[in-house]
């Protein structure tokens, strides 16, 4: 059977003419369910209309959903929704006494997998969502580009959603979801930021230098990124950020606005050896200072703001450091936890009376360290 421009083939039948029950299994070829998706752009009327009559074609049609007696298997070789492409869709539904489940829900999608489990309950006055999400091996650069028409983020992720909501209608549903969720990114690319080119500039200002040159096409890698969060009215929550980028490690947290596509994040960036440039630049004065990082505005190029005050004073702290190591000789003397387990390695062995010139370099430390 052909329907619009899509090949179906299978079996349907009624297993049940006293219980009203269905079974099925069909294949479809491809489907474009944006096709039938009404369009975005509407006249005020329209709108007003739509308004006043409490957007009525997107209520749930919950007695006919409560009635559902049903069980089967769809397959779509090709499907487009909401902009995204998958393949190898493969949908189990099963529907009986007012509970709805797509269980297991399979696809491949931009090089990487999608598994689901999205549960109505329709028996209560009010029905309930639940969803179980996860995608594994995605390249976001392409996912983005079709779901947002966002290109400034690329990689290899897996995200894990888990949610709920109540609600009357599709838009109810969606305004009401929350839980939460965990990214993980590898080989990551952001375009149009360049932390690094925010940390030279800031750290030029503050010694009248001149300022470094502007990057041609300003990125930051993320060789890794993971994360959790939690989801409620279109607001991401992230408070367990972790990102390597070179020379820096970044930990922190923030809010991600999906519906007006803004961040909001406070991050302490700690520099790890001695950074480097192609322009040949050497920033050894940065080596181990903990630096803190905003980034606020809109996700397709957020501005990076660096502590002024926080860098000077590192930058000073550690420039005296430098100084102490060279005066007194040796070097950084070792903390607590390393003397402890030095003295549990070998307890049998006297220690030595410690030296003044040694207690009074750890004590400077311990200072400057406070």
């Amino acid at each position: 059977t052909t329907l619009d421009d899509t090949e179906v083939r299978g079996w349907f039948r009624v297993t049940s003419l006293a219980a009203t029950a269905l079974a099925f299994d069909l294949e479809l070829d491809n489907i474009d369910l944006d096709r039938y998706m009404a369009p975005e752009t509407e006249t005020a009327g329209d709108q007003s209309a739509a308004d006043a009559s409490g957007d009525e074609s997107l209520d749930l049609p919950v007695e006919d959903l409560r009635a559902l007696n049903l069980q089967g298997r769809l397959g779509i070789g090709q499907l487009k929704f909401a902009d995204a492409r998958l393949n190898d869709v493969n949908i189990n539904v099963k529907a009986k006494d007012g509970l709805l489940r797509l269980n297991p829900l399979t696809a491949v999608l931009y090089d990487g997998s999608y598994s689901g489990d999205i549960r109505l309950d329709v028996r209560g006055a009010k029905p309930q969502l639940s969803v179980n999400e996860n995608l594994s091996g995605v390249q976001l650069s392409t996912l983005l580009a079709d779901l947002r028409d966002q290109q400034n983020l690329s990689g290899l992720g897996n995200v894990r959603f888990r949610g709920t909501a109540s609600g009357n209608s599709v838009n109810e549903l969606i305004g009401n979801l929350q839980g939460n969720a965990a990214l993980d990114l590898k080989d990551g690319i952001y375009q149009g930021t360049d932390i690094w080119y925010e940390i030279r500039t800031t750290r030029a200002q503050l010694r009248n230098k001149e300022l470094p040159p502007a990057p041609e096409s300003p990125h930051t890698d993320i060789s890794q990124f993971d994360g959790t969060a939690t989801f409620a009215n279109g607001i991401l929550k992230n408070d367990s950020f972790n990102a390597q980028i070179p020379f820096l490690r970044m930990v922190g947290g923030g809010d991600v606005d999906l519906l007006n596509s803004t961040v909001d994040y406070r991050l302490e960036a700690r520099v790890v050896k001695t950074p480097t440039f192609d322009d040949g630049a050497v920033l050894d004065d940065l080596d181990g200072l903990v630096l803190p990082i905003t980034l606020k505005g809109s996700m397709d190029g957020p501005t990076v703001g660096v502590d002024l005050t926080s860098l000077a004073v590192g930058v000073g702290q550690k420039k005296l450091r430098d100084r102490l190591l060279k005066k007194l000789g040796g070097d950084e003397p070792a903390g607590e936890e390393a003397a402890a387990g030095e003295e549990t390695a070998q307890p049998q062995e006297e220690q030595p009376p410690p030296d003044a010139r040694d207690q009074l370099k750890k004590s400077l430390f311990d200072m400057l360290n406070k």
